[in-house]
């Protein structure tokens, strides 16, 4: 055994790419690759797998052979990760030969794992290609989307930049309506997996943009016949409207986030449509997010005709929608005139006023000051994700996915409390340590009093704007004497 591990890592050393490719790969089935890599000689092959990915003269399969040797040896030893990825910063100066070059799906996710890792100047055109030109590697596509997803902003600058290669994209088949259909089930099954994991910024409407990627994909082709094929397309695009109101519950209280639906509804007779989206488990899930937006904008005496239209095609027809709005009309907290909207369809205003000005004030106070507390988590949940989770997750990794799903939930919490905050029209002024001019009308001083011309905020200015465009400050902020 011991003779057989000497000439694998021999091989490793001193053999062709494709030599190295093999050596590697053997020596994990064998489970000794980690003796191995404390050969002298080991560094030797590294450096020539490092040496070929940089070198744009060799063949364009031994460049990718090798990248995906380099991130296969990354993932398996850990103490050579952050050495290899460093060093492939240097060795993926120039752009990679497509990956479809390399027949084995795995081998592409190394490559999309190293653009993830080293994030190259030229990897977003590589990777969104990546994505929708893969043909059934699933965990390739994933890998090239994280990688998408990481170079890219947020998630809507992910979209456009996918739907710019798919509205391109017109597979050579005998029903490529069907094959596009199929297509991008797949692309949406891997974002969902990839937005998991890649908690990134949602960006400016990501609803909007799904639905102009959904549209891009079916442009130039004729619509698919198989109804199968476009419920399992439904679901995958349904999954990742879930994930995007997942990613930051504030978007379940705007219509556009639901656009794409009506885009794959309008790929489907009325018929087939109505029957089908009361079975999706996925187009459920889009439903019930619908209705938890419904409630919480209740609650606040806020209708929205658009987001009732969006629950309209979620769940199948009117009837069904109309349903599920009667019963958040019997929710505790919803307002008379709102009762009215959903369970009848009519925006009266009750004949008492549910609300005295006093009250309305009262409650717009308290909001200001959860939108304070809110601004306050999300500051600390950002340096307890950085700081303090890395540190309980390497001490009880159960323990740090509790805490993870903790701080997500508080997240969305916060969302929410954003959410209504906006439709009262509420913003903080101000960030604490800041230093401004002491206004009587605008601070509460926190000790000293005399002499005060300029103060430092505690706690910021939270004010209303009302429609004629004046601002009034609902809580004042605390602020302290500059000396």
């Amino acid at each position: 055994m011991k003779n057989k591990q000497e000439t694998l890592t021999t091989l490793f050393s001193l053999g062709t790419v494709q030599e190295k490719y093999d050596a590697l790969r053997k020596l994990i089935a064998a489970r000794k690759h980690h003796a191995a890599s404390k050969d002298k000689g080991f560094q030797i092959g590294i450096d020539g797998l490092l040496e070929t990915v940089g070198d744009t003269s060799a063949q364009d399969k031994d460049r990718l052979l090798a990248v995906a040797t380099l991130g296969r040896l990354a993932s398996s030893i850990k103490r050579l990760r952050a050495t290899i990825y460093d060093s492939l910063q240097v060795a993926l100066a120039k752009e990679l030969p497509e990956p479809f070059l390399l027949e084995e799906p795995d081998d592409r996710s190394y490559v999309g794992y190293a653009c993830e890792q080293v994030q190259p100047k030229w990897g977003v055109d590589y990777c969104a290609n990546a994505i929708v030109y893969e043909e059934t590697g699933e965990q390739s596509r994933v890998a090239f989307l994280k990688a998408l997803l990481m170079m890219k902003p947020d998630l809507s600058a992910v979209l456009m930049e996918l739907a710019g290669v798919i509205r391109s994209f017109i597979p050579e088949t005998e029903d490529p309506g069907t094959s596009i259909a199929k297509r991008l089930k797949r692309l949406m099954d891997g974002l969902q997996v990839a937005m998991a994991e890649i908690r990134g910024e949602p960006g400016d409407e990501p609803g909007k943009q799904l639905a102009s990627l959904c549209w891009a994909a079916f442009k130039d082709v004729p619509v698919s016949k198989k109804v199968d094929t476009l419920i399992d397309t439904t679901a995958g695009v349904a999954g990742v409207i879930h994930e995007v109101v997942r990613l930051r519950f504030s978007l379940a209280t705007e219509a556009t986030t639901y656009s794409a639906l009506k885009v794959v509804k309008s790929l489907q007779p009325t018929n087939v449509w109505a029957k089908n989206a009361p079975q999706s488990k996925a187009l459920l899930q889009v439903v019930q997010d619908i209705s938890e937006a419904m409630l919480i904008l209740a609650k606040q005496g806020i209708t929205d005709d658009s987001l009732a239209g969006q629950l309209v095609i979620a769940c199948g027809d009117k009837k069904t929608a109309r349903q599920r709005m009667k019963k958040l009309a019997q929710m505790p907290g919803v307002a008379n005139n709102v009762k009215n909207w959903l369970a009848e369809g009519k925006n009266e205003a009750p004949l008492d006023v549910a609300i005295g000005e006093s009250q309305q004030l009262n409650d717009d106070c308290q909001l200001a000051e959860l939108l304070i507390d809110a601004q306050r988590f999300q500051a600390l949940e950002s340096v307890g994700k950085q700081q303090i989770l890395p540190e309980i997750e390497m001490l009880d990794p159960r323990l740090g996915e509790s805490v993870q799903r903790l701080m997500q939930n508080g997240v969305t919490i916060c969302d929410a409390i954003a959410v209504m905050a906006k439709r009262k029209n509420l913003r903080v002024r101000g960030t604490s340590g800041d230093i401004e001019e002491y206004a009587p009308m605008e601070h509460e001083i926190i000790g000293e009093r005399n002499g005060v011309r300029q103060v430092c905020i505690v706690r910021p200015v939270v004010e209303q704007v009302r429609d004629s465009g004046v601002s009034f400050v609902i809580i004042k902020g605390l602020v302290k004497k500059v000396e």
